[in-house]
């Protein structure tokens, strides 16, 4: 990772960065390619302490990239994820990565994870992804490529700009591309404007959590998603049904 804090412009107006991951668009140096290498590079303005702010937190979305995450953000200036991970938003307010994402990574391991693979009805006790150990994410499997994720988040960890705590409903697809939208968040509150009012943070998604009573409905493939309950631990129970 090469960090140049002082080759753009202010951090304050806009960070740049890239990051040369498994493709043949790599610069090269002595002739040899700069593959798996990230480059942030923004002004730090003396006093504001933008840099600090905003440039620590591009690091990690970079490297993210180094170690093989996609951008969640889409190309053409969407958001499918919002908030909910640090390779959709890089900036601003302080934010996780995915249990998904983390799972990928090694992070968590598989004894963490509960799948709904089978038919009928189960149910599954998620922990806060904040809190250490328990179980963290269950996978519903739609397709060899796809499927839904559910997790909890909470207020806590780096996940301080939660405004919603609950459960986190998304569709991962890896058959989609970097940049294209490969993981998106059911929103459990369409069109509420969010409940944050946090800079640089997509609003939208902010309130996007399920909370117990609510369900989320996948028509076309048969699959619901309920939060039964949430104990005083602050783990919550969800009931998955799929044909």
């Amino acid at each position: 990772v090469l960090v140049s804090p002082n080759a753009g412009p202010s951090a304050l107006d806009t960070v740049l960065s890239v990051t040369f991951s498994g493709n043949d668009e790599a610069p090269t140096a002595d002739g040899v390619p700069l593959s798996n290498t990230s480059f942030v590079y923004s002004r730090q303005d003396d006093g504001s302490g933008s840099y600090a702010e905003t440039g620590y937190r591009v690091l990690p979305h970079e490297n993210g990239h180094v170690f093989g995450l996609p951008d969640l953000y889409t190309m053409e200036g969407g958001g499918s994820v919002g908030h909910w991970d640090i390779m959709s938003e890089d900036w601003g307010a302080n934010n996780d990565f995915l249990a998904w994402h983390k799972w990928k990574l090694g992070w968590l391991d598989n004894e963490q994870i509960s799948c709904a693979s089978g038919p009928g009805v189960s149910e599954h006790t998620l922990g806060p992804l904040a809190t250490e150990g328990g179980t963290k994410l269950a996978f519903v499997p739609l397709s060899a490529q796809s499927g839904y994720a559910v997790e909890v988040r909470t207020a806590a960890g780096n996940d301080e700009a939660v405004c919603r705590p609950g459960v986190l409903i998304y569709k991962v697809s890896s058959d989609v591309d970097t940049g294209q939208g490969p993981v998106s968040v059911a929103d459990a509150t369409e069109d509420s404007g969010g409940c944050t009012r946090r800079p640089n943070v997509h609003a939208e998604l902010s309130d996007a959590t399920f909370r117990p009573g609510q369900t989320f409905t996948d028509r076309a493939n048969g699959v619901r998603i309920s939060v039964l309950d949430e104990d005083d631990d602050g783990n919550y129970r969800v009931r998955v049904t799929r044909p």
